[in-house]
């Protein structure tokens, strides 16, 4: 067969005879048999970077380890990661590693239920891919997305790329959640879907609270609605602090008069001590209700808790 090197200054003995075993483990490896070291790939990528001149004065390394990847019987690598594409278990994602730990044939790198083989979520599975987002209507309905929608949590992230996360693979602990929003419009650095208010920034994501009790709620301090003293929680002092502040005591401005409406909005008008104009009476009369645990209940409704226009 004719050789790469010939013709070329590569063609030295001991070059040829080193470049020679690399092109046989190369062959013998079209699958990764097992076996044949790293070392072989990496000595053949070394050789093709490194500048013709800083290997012992051969001009043609590059060259010759080119024609070597040339000459490689019906060796296929669309992605690059050195695994023929007859047998490499994720043909569109690099995954030299080849790890498959279900053993379904599919590698780990490319496999939406990567731990589990019996539940039909292989991202080849044949149901048909509605949304056309690259994950089939099965697999979706495993994961809980919407086969209908190609972002099921409507955060500008599709829900392969949240399901891949940034590292390209399934399962892995930087993947993100297709079902709860990554989005953080209010800038705070908290993922909305992680967010206790996701509409007002609170990079503390302090929640000292809810009603009537300082056990978490899960609605983050600054938007808390109810809490106009500001301490994180409902109580008794809200109600006392509204009640003086609508009658029109000078100075009794609540310090959090925006976390004031718990009902809905109001066609009064700010009163001389600040309120804003959805805060009136009957805000008062539904905290008082919802402290002692009565009807309509406490809604989140204030400012800081719903989108600003």
């Amino acid at each position: 067969m004719d050789s790469p090197f010939c013709g070329s200054s590569a063609s030295s003995a001991h070059v040829a005879g080193h470049y020679a075993l690399l092109l046989s483990a190369f062959l013998a490896a079209q699958c990764r048999a097992p076996g044949v070291p790293d070392l072989q790939f990496a000595l053949l990528d070394e050789a093709r970077g490194t500048p013709t001149d800083a290997r012992g004065g051969v001009p043609d390394v590059a060259a010759a380890v080119d024609a070597i990847y040339a000459s490689a019987v019906n060796f296929l690598d669309d992605d690059d990661d050195h695994v023929n594409d007859s047998c490499d278990n994720c043909r569109d994602l690099a995954n030299s590693d080849q790890e498959d730990f279900d053993s379904d044939g599919v590698g780990d790198t490319c496999d939406l239920c990567p731990e589990d083989k019996e539940n039909g979520c292989e991202i080849n599975e044949p149901s048909g891919d509605t949304d056309g987002d690259g994950i089939p209507d099965g697999t979706e309905a495993v994961h809980g997305t919407d086969p209908l929608n190609a972002d099921t949590d409507n955060d500008g992230f599709g829900d392969l790329e949240e399901l891949r996360g940034e590292d390209g693979k399934f399962g892995t602990p930087d993947d993100m959640n297709p079902l709860v929003s990554d989005a953080d419009p209010d800038g705070d650095g908290i993922q909305d879907g992680w967010d206790s208010c996701p509409h007002t920034p609170n990079p503390e994501d302090d929640d000292n609270g809810g009603l009537n009790t300082s056990s978490i709620d899960g609605i983050g301090d600054t938007c808390q609605c109810g809490d106009v003293s500001d301490e994180g929680r409902i109580t008794s002092a809200d109600v006392e602090a509204l009640e003086r502040a609508l009658l029109g005591d000078s100075g009794s401005t609540p310090v959090a008069a925006q976390k004031c409406n718990v009902y809905g909005p109001t066609d009064s008008t700010p009163s001389a001590n600040g309120l804003p104009a959805d805060c009136d009476l009957v805000d008062r009369v539904v905290l008082r209700r919802g402290l002692s645990g009565l009807m309509p209940g406490i809604a989140q409704v204030c400012q800081p808790a719903v989108p600003s226009n």
